[in-house]
């Protein structure tokens, strides 16, 4: 299975090995997976060419993704929509997986039209009601990796919601990766497909339980089941099924789904989600007077102008307050300084901030009997203050 685009992941090859994913069961779908070539009878890998044969399945080398990509000609059907009301929704979500078989559907819109109804009836309950498909696209794929003949792509659209519950906020990011498997080995013999938002219950560990796993792995089990009705189907009548495309040109089909416990996020759909950063502020916690008095030796009454300023004024950061005498000479203070009986505090901050800190400091009274700061001194590139 090729998958791509919005919350979608890689082929079977990019899928990570979770220690706490745990499948419960592995249903077989009803056809038996088919015999599938060994990548030498199908390529002559000296000339890059197909080997006796004009068969339209023979894998060709893909002409832009060197000659390890090879293609086999398939339908490509691509489910996708939007969270919320067309008209105003930001986000959007798909999955995408391949029908494996060589004959192709002369009438992909019809086949689009049927597979619309397959994830109405067997995905919409399971997803939560935010979730709207607005397209279902179906897209015959040549040996060259582009658009087969000149039957355009069938593409449904409208404006379907899904009919789970949406009662808990979750992001649109979360979903549930539904795991394929075709009996085979190897990294090309699985894939997987995101529904976005799942409608599931949790354990206390906050993964799902056993009845949401057999009721999401049931629903993908009658889901896939009719996309491979619907596409046998299709005019003209074929044995295409679901299948998993390989980088060795093969798409054996589809026999097994896994799903697990744990919900799973779609990078793609979290690096496409809006955000809005609140407002840069650089404000701090409130410093209360006795903080500063234990911080910085100062007395009561200078922790509490202290503290007033710096509400004040959040910007701006203390960075002197009660000296010893000898340290008091190593910054080069004043003798008799007010730092000495701890009744000065010195401010650091921008020019802006500094100015404004200093008409605050002159006028400011914390009690009846205040009378004001003793210095309120701008000293450049500090503010000194003393009462």
């Amino acid at each position: 299975m090729s998958l791509s685009g919005k919350g979608v992941a890689d082929r079977g090859g990019a899928t990570r090995r979770n220690p706490a994913f745990r499948g419960v069961g592995i249903p077989t779908l009803a056809e038996p997976i088919a015999v599938v070539k060994s990548e030498r009878e199908r390529l002559d890998m000296s000339t890059k060419r197909p080997v006796s044969s004009t068969d339209d399945s023979t894998p060709f080398p893909h002409p832009t993704k060197g000659s390890g990509m090879v293609f086999v000609p398939h339908t490509r059907v691509t489910f996708g929509g939007t969270f919320g009301a067309v008209s105003t929704a930001v986000e959007q979500w798909s999955f995408r997986f391949n029908l494996n078989g060589v004959a192709t559907p002369d009438t992909p819109g019809a086949l689009a039209n049927v597979l619309k109804d397959a994830w109405q009836t067997h995905l919409a309950a399971r997803c939560r009601s935010r979730v709207r498909l607005t397209q279902v696209k179906v897209a015959n794929i040549n040996a060259e990796g582009k658009y087969a003949g000149a039957t355009p792509p069938g593409i449904w659209t409208g404006d379907i919601a899904a009919t789970g519950a949406d009662n808990t906020l979750v992001p649109n990011q979360v979903a549930l990766a539904i795991s394929l498997t075709t009996g085979l080995r190897g990294p090309s013999s699985r894939g997987r497909f995101y529904l976005p938002l799942p409608v599931y219950s949790a354990d206390t560990d906050g993964r799902l339980d056993a009845a949401s796993v057999n009721t999401m792995r049931t629903a993908a089990v009658a889901f896939l089941d009719a996309v491979n009705l619907a596409a046998s189907n299709a005019t003209p009548l074929s044995s295409r099924k679901v299948g998993i495309l390989s980088r060795n040109g093969t798409n054996p089909q589809v026999t097994g789904v896994r799903v697990g416990k744990v919900p799973d996020t779609m990078r793609s759909r979290r690096r496409s989600m809006l955000e809005e950063h609140s407002a840069h502020s650089r404000a701090r916690l409130m410093v209360t007077a006795a903080e500063l008095q234990a911080r910085w030796g100062v007395t009561p009454h200078a922790a509490l102008h202290g503290a007033c300023l710096l509400a004040a004024h959040p910007d701006l950061r203390i960075t002197s307050g009660r000296r010893t005498p000898e340290r008091n000479r190593a910054v080069g203070g004043v003798q008799g300084s007010f730092h000495l009986r701890g009744r000065a505090l010195d401010f650091a901050g921008s020019r802006g901030t500094l100015a404004a800190a200093l008409r605050t400091a002159r006028c400011q009274r914390v009690s009846c009997g205040c009378t004001g700061p003793e210095e309120a001194i701008d000293e450049g590139d500090h503010l000194h203050v003393a009462w």
